[in-house]
């Protein structure tokens, strides 16, 4: 087994605070497995000092691509924060592969995936539960995409439960004082998107364009002997394009769009940035930008700034 050597310097600490800080490379060791085991072990210890946060994994890596993979994790913080847990199977390829993560935090979630990848079509259904939570959220996701050529399909569909609270005793109302007078005690959400995306070179760089309509449904709890109140919101069609790529010395970027709802109106907006590395011979980029929208019942803005970034 091997690790690598990891350095200390006056940049291990926290600014003027007594916070070890890794180092950038990570720690890796490879575990000698027996010969007749066809796979390889790996663990990584590594860390994040922005965030403060440190995370640990292990796999089980297959020689041969027709054997599952498996990965277990753990994301944490030595100065608080909620541990998250995760743990994976699924082939090297990604063609199949499905995870499941318990986030410890003051409010437990558990959240359950499953990812698909078959040529041109990908599939992904993602259920989420916040066991012993007063409002006991349950959500299942599901997503769908099929590429022909530099077009794509897609749809995706949610379905969001959680339970409700009476609006004077604020007790929910699966609490006995009120769970005898309810037909149904839980409000139940669903949104669901269609469209198509497109991408395609175009001059010196790419172009995209994207078209979507999505609505939302919301079933809300009720007493009994009563019909259960529907709220339909009103659909939403969405369209917008754009363009990245190498104009004289630098890279610009243009895009917009609008969000038509039915019977209400329209929101356009529009984006466009041009950015240039080590303009002024002190390297860096240097980033003009600009923003115009025009959101429903408000008035349009439009912003522009000037940036200059640099790694140090």
């Amino acid at each position: 087994m091997a690790v690598e050597e990891r350095t200390v310097d006056e940049e291990t600490v926290w600014n003027n605070k007594n916070r070890l800080k890794f180092a950038t490379t990570p720690l890796w060791e490879t575990l000698s497995l027996p010969p007749e085991v066809p796979y390889e072990g790996h663990l990584r210890l590594s860390a994040d000092a922005e965030q403060r946060r440190i995370v640990g994994s292990g796999a089980l890596v297959p020689i041969h691509e027709d054997l599952p993979e498996f990965n277990v994790g753990v994301d944490t913080s030595p100065h608080g924060g909620s541990p998250t847990y995760k743990m994976s199977v699924g082939l090297p390829s990604d063609r199949l592969r499905a995870t499941q993560e318990w986030n410890a935090g003051d409010v437990p979630t558990t959240t359950s995936t499953l990812e698909s990848n078959l040529g041109p079509a990908s599939l992904y259904y993602k259920t989420q539960e916040q066991p012993g939570s007063p409002g006991d959220m349950k959500s299942q996701g599901f997503r769908g995409e099929l590429k022909l050529g530099p077009v794509t399909f897609f749809g995706e569909r949610t379905n969001t439960g959680w339970e409700g609270r009476h609006p004077w005793s604020g007790k929910l109302f699966r609490d006995p004082l009120h769970a005898k007078h309810m037909g149904h005690t839980r409000y139940d959400r669903r949104t669901q998107e269609a469209g198509a995306k497109v991408k395609a070179p175009v001059g010196s760089g790419i172009a995209g364009l994207k078209a979507a309509r999505r609505y939302m449904r919301t079933l809300f709890p009720h007493g009994k002997g009563e019909s259960r109140p529907m709220q339909q919101a009103p659909n939403i069609t969405s369209v917008e394009g754009g363009w990245e790529g190498r104009v004289g010395s630098g890279t610009l970027g243009i895009s917009g769009g609008a969000d038509f709802t039915r019977r209400i109106g329209t929101s356009p907006y529009a984006k466009g940035s041009y950015a240039m590395e080590d303009p002024l011979g002190l390297g860096g980029t240097l980033t003009a930008t600009g923003t115009w929208a025009n959101p429903l019942g408000k008035s349009s803005g439009l912003e522009t700034w000037l940036e200059w970034t640099k790694k140090f």
